[in-house]
């Protein structure tokens, strides 16, 4: 009996393909942009979060730093209903831990959120920031969760585990994030973006 003969074709990768069943293998993290500006040299800095197919996102903080060496605290603010804070005088909570010292925030109704306090701005800090219900579906409050250390490339380190949201707030859209430090200027950001896609 003859053995049929088999034909190997190439693929162009170039040619547009229409996939009618399951695509596998496919990662739920989905990097949505990479924000890298080696000079703000500004009170704040804020960029977009304004991603309609997600509701969750993970944000990879490369580095961040601030321009000054006194002791400061790492602010955030998030957009919504077209301003920040949507009009609302104190829409946060904060919750957290210095880590090693163990000193503590547990605030309430507060004017902005927070994600380091008493350190120092131009440390080299790093971590990971996980956003949660920014997409204003109502299912429950919009969080940010961070977990951050920052070094001077010597023995001068801290370590942040801080959660901060809006407490009264469920069904508004976050479309933007601002940072600022108490003292000076924000000088480098690197981020990460990436949507958590449901499955």
């Amino acid at each position: 009996m003859a053995l049929s003969k088999i034909q190997s074709e190439s693929i162009n990768l170039a040619d547009t393909f229409a996939f009618t069943g399951t695509v596998s293998g496919v990662s739920d993290l989905v990097f949505l942009a990479n924000i890298n500006n080696t000079s703000v040299g500004a009170t704040t800095f804020e960029w977009s979060m304004d991603y309609d197919d997600y509701n969750n996102f993970l944000i990879v903080v490369n580095r961040l730093q601030g321009s000054v060496t006194t002791s400061s605290s790492l602010e955030i603010e998030f957009k919504f209903n077209g301003s920040y804070g949507g009009g609302q005088s104190n829409p946060y909570y904060i919750e957290g831990q210095a880590g090693g010292a163990g000193s503590g925030r547990n605030y309430n109704t507060n004017a902005d959120g927070e994600l380091f306090f008493g350190n120092t701005p131009s440390k080299y800090w790093t971590g990971i920031w996980r956003c949660v219900n920014f997409r204003g579906l109502g299912l429950g409050i919009p969080m940010l969760i961070s977990e951050l250390g920052g070094t001077t490339l010597g023995n001068d380190h801290g370590s942040f585990y801080m959660t901060t949201g809006l407490h009264t707030v469920t069904n508004q859209q976050i479309t933007d994030l601002r940072i600022n430090f108490s003292n000076g200027n924000v000088s480098h950001v690197n981020f990460d973006i990436y949507g958590i896609r449901r499955t």
